[in-house]
């Protein structure tokens, strides 16, 4: 069996710039696993409540958060 990385780094860096990785193959697997294992684990045994949010928010937030103008031109209409 062919050594597969488990992540990224220049790609990550394209992207980034820096101090980030791109996770694939069985990296991405592994993260997303430890992901719900701790989700669970705190939903489960401490009462932690999970909410699903929207992606979208109003023009307002965008501005408070210092995204808008400068962004402006790269929002979904």
């Amino acid at each position: 069996m062919k050594a597969q990385a488990f992540f990224d780094l220049p790609a990550a860096t394209k992207i980034t710039g820096a101090r980030f990785a791109v996770y694939k193959g069985w990296g991405a697997r592994l993260e997303r696993a430890l992901a719900n294992f701790f989700l669970d684990v705190h939903t489960r045994e401490h009462g932690l409540r999970r909410n699903s949010s929207p992606f979208s928010g109003q023009h307002r937030l965008a501005h408070g958060a210092g995204q808008l103008p400068k962004f402006a031109a790269d929002l979904f209409k």
